[in-house]
């Protein structure tokens, strides 16, 4: 069933992916928490392991009949039109890391809100599944390696596919936040929450949380937590 995705926005632009994503399998490794990444992370508490199938059941519906929605400062509405049924996201980026891990994959807006952010937009990049140094994983390559089964769960709930729904969640967490925190010196977490509805009425909410590098500029890591509170540790920066 084709189910269109409910969402607020207050950017006067729509903000809609054009790119075409399919519906991918399970990676093989989900939910990593890797040692230094974590470290870095330690005030948001650990990168969620693998969720239980039940955290994602919906509780009344059947899949793909619900819609998603986030309300912004005027009260709107915006629908998530992007295309589905393409395999674009699971064929960007080949490999584990790579010499194109500073490849752009998305640019999404960013408001400058700390001294240490650099410019007005934060980067998607290929980025690499593991850690190098001092360099921690991060991208696009992290995220499909760590939390694409968090993202396609939610998805199969609005009849979508993980990628394009990890573009737009993520997109709009960045965007146009409702929690921003100054983790540590080198990190920002960014949350926004999305409220699914079915055709019933009944509604749940749930959180996508987002983490940026030292300079606001990295995509670190993104996931959808299991609920609908805001659990950023840190100062808040919004």
């Amino acid at each position: 069933m084709t189910v269109l995705v409910q969402v607020i926005v207050s950017l006067s632009m729509n903000v809609i992916d054009p790119v075409a994503v399919a519906y991918p399998s399970s990676p093989s490794r989900s939910g990593v928490c890797r040692s230094k990444l974590c470290a870095a992370c330690a005030s948001d508490g650990q990168e969620p392991t693998d969720y239980t199938s039940s955290a994602f059941s919906p509780p009344d519906g059947q899949l793909g009949s619900w819609t998603i929605h986030y309300l912004n400062g005027s009260g709107q509405k915006v629908y998530n039109t992007s295309a589905k049924g393409a395999t674009w996201w699971d064929a960007q980026c080949p490999g584990s890391d790579g010499g194109d891990r500073y490849n752009h994959v998305k640019e999404y807006p960013r408001a400058k809100l700390h001294s240490r952010m650099v410019g007005t937009d934060a980067i998607l990049y290929c980025g690499m599944t593991g850690d190098e140094g001092t360099e921690h994983a991060f991208g696009l390559r992290h995220l499909r390696e760590g939390h694409q089964r968090q993202f396609a769960k939610y998805a199969a709930w609005e009849g979508r596919d993980w990628g394009s729904f990890m573009n737009w969640t993520v997109w709009h967490a960045i965007a146009e936040p409702n929690n921003v925190t100054n983790q540590s010196a080198t990190r920002f977490c960014y949350e926004k929450q999305y409220i699914w509805t079915n055709p019933n009425g009944t509604q749940v909410k749930r959180t996508v949380a987002v983490i940026l590098g030292e300079t606001g500029r990295r995509v670190m890591s993104a996931w959808p937590r299991t609920n609908g509170s805001f659990t950023c540790k840190g100062n808040p920066i919004l």
